[in-house]
């Protein structure tokens, strides 16, 4: 082979090798983007104490660290892609941050419920850069006449206002699922991750 060919062939490995280990470092589980989250995404807390919630809740101890608000902060599950935590020694704001995957891209999804103390969710999603993408691209959110009445909870409080709630379970295989339920039904309904976008499953 003559020695022009054999640098360049040698260079192609290298170059091949460099993107192989890029990729690597550029894998992050979701305590990085809890980390590197733009502080107005999270009001009570800045970068710092960010990371030493993190800190703590990996070395196993309770985790509950004083916030912007007069008040502390707790983090109660944290895996290599979701995280559970209160942001408010209240426990009246919960948030839940999960990392979903695709084949290309990686997308981050943050839900807060407020308990006060009927439960309402709130469900948006980034991308790794924390740029806010549609929700209705990801997930086509439920209308509260979907979900019916529990004629019980209606006569009981009949001027109840109706709130969705949504929860998040994030399994191994990056698998996600959404239930959404509402405070006036006992009905719940169910949402797969595809790699892609939640689809509706099946009744």
């Amino acid at each position: 082979m003559p020695l022009m060919k054999r640098i360049s062939f040698i260079l192609m490995i290298m170059l091949a090798l460099l993107g192989t280990t890029a990729q690597r470092s550029e894998a992050r589980e979701i305590k990085d983007f809890f980390i590197s989250m733009p502080n107005e995404l999270m009001l009570m807390l800045d970068e710092g104490t960010r990371r030493d919630l993190v800190d703590i809740c990996l070395s196993g101890m309770h985790t509950a660290l004083p916030n912007k608000w007069q008040g502390n902060s707790t983090m109660s599950i944290l895996t290599e892609d979701f995280l559970s935590m209160f942001e408010d020694s209240e426990y009246h704001v919960h948030t839940c941050m999960a990392l979903l995957y695709g084949k290309k891209d990686t997308t981050i999804c943050v839900i807060r419920t407020l308990n006060t103390p009927e439960q309402a969710s709130d469900i948006r999603f980034y991308d790794t850069g924390w740029r806010e993408l549609k929700t209705e691209k990801i997930v086509k959110l439920p209308e509260i006449d979907d979900f019916g009445h529990d004629e019980q909870k209606v006569a009981a409080n009949p001027l109840r206002v109706e709130l969705l709630r949504i929860g998040i379970t994030v399994v191994g295989d990056h698998t996600a699922h959404l239930e959404m339920s509402t405070n006036t039904s006992a009905h719940s309904i169910f949402y797969d991750w595809n790699g892609k976008r939640f689809v509706k499953r099946k009744e």
